[in-house]
């Protein structure tokens, strides 16, 4: 797909077009094509922040908004700049210099965050590294698939999320799980960790944690429900999850199988 380049890209900044590829799930190629005479086409390679990160997340500029023609109805992907090593291991992720683009009106523009707001984000953090951060042992079973004991959790995006069985019984090998993360759904949702599990997982003051809900797909996102009175809990301290299966008599609001449509609609 072709784009006009709304918001020069820094070091590129006589580039007015620019071609997007997709390469796979998560690596896409951007390619210089309109540019200033005698100026070579050059080739970068980006991807789905929310691939590594999950909580990737940030202010849009007013400005870059309105420059993009973003209104909050039209469609956006956001990618990051990879710095290529001998390994993609080794590459890095610049998370501080996001690339919008605008899907509808073809429209794409660089932002280079302040580092000072956004302390946990760098240049460049190697692949590798963050990759590591989405393996998990599972230290409580999954219901109904006891035989799991090791999963790696793949972001798709700040909505949803893969989560694929590394080791299992030969009954479960290969099997994949769609996951969401609640509070895109509903802001209010939050519960207290059982005491049994808090021990389970180590998990104290200091932990970084996140919360993943199953969903149960249908043939159409809205009518596919989400299991809210059992999350999917991940310490990213140590790797170890367990999905804690909450008392309903404390969470009367909680359902199992509760319809996406419901709270899109809100």
């Amino acid at each position: 797909m072709t784009f006009t380049v709304k918001n020069p890209i820094p070091g590129f900044e006589d580039v007015r077009t620019v071609e997007i590829t997709e390469l796979d799930d998560f690596f896409v190629k951007l390619t210089t094509k309109e540019r200033d005479e005698g100026k070579d086409q050059v080739s970068l390679t980006l991807v789905n922040p929310y691939a590594l990160r999950p909580n990737y997340d940030f202010v849009m500029p007013t400005a870059l908004q309105q420059v993009l023609g973003i209104d909050g109805k039209k469609p956006i992907r956001v990618y990051n700049v990879v710095i290529l090593d001998r390994t993609i291991e080794n590459s890095g992720v610049n998370f501080l210099a996001p690339i919008i683009c605008n899907m509808e009106d073809k429209t794409v523009g660089q932002v280079v965050l302040d580092a000072a707001k956004y302390p946990n984000y760098n240049q460049f953090e190697k692949i590798g590294n963050l990759v590591k951060k989405n393996t998990f042992e599972v230290k409580q079973p999954i219901l109904g698939f006891e035989d799991i004991t090791k999963v790696e959790i793949v972001p798709f995006d700040k909505f949803f999320s893969t989560m694929k069985v590394i080791e299992s019984g030969k009954e479960h090998a290969g099997t994949s799980f769609t996951l969401i993360n609640p509070y895109t759904l509903r802001q209010d949702y939050n519960f207290e960790v059982p005491t049994p599990y808090q021990v389970l997982l180590d998990l104290d003051e200091r932990s970084e944690w996140r919360v993943y809900n199953i969903v149960i797909l249908n043939k159409t996102i809205d009518k596919s429900v989400v299991n809210f009175i059992a999350p999917v809990l991940c310490n990213l301290k140590n790797n170890f999850m367990a999905q804690v299966v909450l008392d309903p008599k404390k969470y009367p609001n909680y359902g199992a199988a509760e319809k996406i449509s419901d709270f899109i609609e809100k």
